[in-house]
């Protein structure tokens, strides 16, 4: 089967606007309910990707571990071709964009404020919080926001988020701080294309610190040049 990339581009983008809804986070601090364990999220694409044998390259889940204040959010794509990471350590004083292409594998650090360049385009959401919708996901109750966007390509993002895992203001840093809850569940529409992520369990769980450092095979790079292996895949 051919590796199409003509299909993968609107989906790599939209696989890399996940790990960057969680930016470089600060200030947080322990708050009642669970902090530490691992979110297992399910990624559904649209029947007409399925059909197209597309989706034999793209990830079905994505996984986030907390600990206290430290975050690591995974994506694995189909056949081990690609990976993102995303490790953002204490309180965001060191966060870390992970990305492996084939035998390529590279990281590099990220300030606060500071995102990729596939995110621009989106230009900065509104978000409005409907506190009195409530939904159990993964057995926490949730509560809905909705995202808009000025750029008019972008339909509104439907977002539930909880209050009960987590660290205070996870979004913190992002275009998504007004959000006060960990998202588990939102729906993402990018050109004619849309997609469902939704947490499907939490497990407690001990994690090792060491789980948050850099592998020592991934090689220090600059925000240019893995921009660079990126837009291969988006071209």
């Amino acid at each position: 089967m051919q590796f199409n990339f003509f299909y993968m581009r609107p989906l790599f983008t939209a696989l890399i606007f996940i790990v960057l809804t969680y930016g470089c986070t600060s200030e947080n601090k322990r708050v009642s309910g669970k902090t530490e364990g691992v979110i297992e999220y399910e990624i559904k694409y649209p029947e007409s990707l399925n059909s197209r044998g597309v989706t034999t390259f793209l990830p079905d889940k994505m996984t986030t571990s907390i600990k206290d204040n430290n975050t690591l959010l995974k994506i694995n794509g189909g056949f081990g071709l690609y990976s993102l990471r995303y490790i953002s350590k204490n309180s965001g004083d060191s966060c870390y964009t992970l990305f492996k292409l084939f035998d390529k594998k590279l990281y590099y650090p990220m300030g606060p404020h500071k995102s990729l360049f596939v995110f621009n385009e989106l230009g900065k959401p509104k978000i409005k919080l409907v506190k009195d919708s409530v939904k159990v996901i993964a057995g926490f109750n949730c509560k809905k926001a909705i995202v808009y966007f000025s750029n008019p390509g972008i339909k509104p993002v439907l977002v539930y988020y909880t209050e009960e895992i987590g660290t205070k203001k996870p979004n913190i840093n992002t275009p998504f701080e007004s959000i006060p809850g960990t998202m588990l569940e939102f729906n993402f529409f990018y050109k004619t294309l849309s997609f469902n992520v939704k947490a499907v369990r939490f497990t407690p769980t001990a994690i090792d610190d060491s789980e948050f450092n850099i592998p020592s095979d991934y090689k220090l790079t600059n925000e240019k040049e893995i921009e660079g292996f990126i837009e291969t895949l988006l071209q």
